[in-house]
């Protein structure tokens, strides 16, 4: 199972979450389903920028072809000194 998101522009694929059969782990189905999904998605002459395995840094990402990059940038402050 894939699930994610397609923004409204198709450039963008978002994964959030995979779901296979923990019994058949050491194939990667994980991996392999990713991997067919992006060749599909790419032969169907939809011009994809993005497919965006979402927030980790986990080994898999990269053999996929990931890179890193700094998406958001906030500071949590109080609203006032009495807080």
């Amino acid at each position: 199972m894939l699930q994610g998101y397609l923004d409204s522009a198709k450039k963008r694929v978002c994964w959030h979450r995979t779901g296979f059969d923990r019994r058949y782990n050491r194939y990667s189905p994980g991996v392999m389903l990713y991997q067919k999904t992006i060749e599909r998605m790419i032969g169907d002459d939809i011009d994809f920028r993005v497919f965006d395995l979402s927030i980790g840094t986990e080994e898999y990402k990269f053999r996929l072809g990931a890179e890193e990059y700094h998406d958001r940038n906030f500071d949590i402050v109080p609203i006032n000194e009495n807080f």
